[in-house]
């Protein structure tokens, strides 16, 4: 399975000191590939200048450059629409549009990982 994810779902990972490789596979046993856009790779290192590097080698994420008019939520959208990505974000409003679009969905709930 392919995860796209959102900026603030590793943003938050990070400053919880959460190992979101471990605590997806419990959820997501059959294996998976983390993917990120580039966007939210950019948006991430505002945050984490240097750190992010060795956390993405680590977590395996593989940084894909997707070009799509709209805001980065549209390209979250589009490209997991378009790839067959299961979505994870903390976003409510994201969650809920990538329902409408019925994409799988992974979220933290308690600092734990949930999957519809």
């Amino acid at each position: 399975m392919k995860i796209l994810l959102d900026s603030n779902f590793i943003i938050f990972a990070i400053k919880h000191r959460l190992n979101l490789y471990d605590r997806i596979s419990e959820v997501v046993p059959e294996g998976f590939e983390f993917i990120l856009l580039k966007d939210c790779d950019e948006e991430i290192r505002k945050v984490f200048k240097r750190e992010i590097d060795e956390l993405l080698k680590s977590w395996r994420v593989k940084i894909v450059e997707f070009e799509f008019p709209g805001s980065v939520d549209e390209k979250i959208l589009q490209y997991a629409k378009l790839n067959q990505c299961a979505v994870a974000t903390l976003d409510a409003k994201l969650r809920r549009k990538a329902a409408k679009q019925k994409l799988h969905i992974i979220y933290l709930h308690d600092y734990r990982v949930e999957f519809r």
